[in-house]
């Protein structure tokens, strides 16, 4: 039969392993939180980049617009000039 301070021992044991375990779950839960934080900071940031990248796709088209039409009226007018 066991001996009661072999018990007390297995409990203190125990009980230490039991308050390392808790501690290094609290860890995990704060480190989990922090890259939750992260990972919201990150898709706030990538929503920015989407819209300037919608707005400079935009200046893009419409420059390109105004750049196709100014070589259209410029063939336009060599085809009236040269009639």
């Amino acid at each position: 039969m066991a001996k009661q301070t072999e018990i007390g021992s297995v409990a203190i044991n125990l009980q230490i392993k039991l308050n390392a375990l808790e501690k290094g779950l609290e860890t995990a839960k704060k480190k989990l939180q922090s890259i939750e934080e992260e990972n919201k900071k990150v898709q706030n940031s990538n929503k920015g980049l989407e819209s300037t990248y919608i707005a400079m796709s935009a200046v893009a088209v419409a420059s390109l617009l105004k750049i196709g039409g100014a070589i259209k009226d410029c063939i336009n007018e060599y085809k009236e000039y040269t009639q």
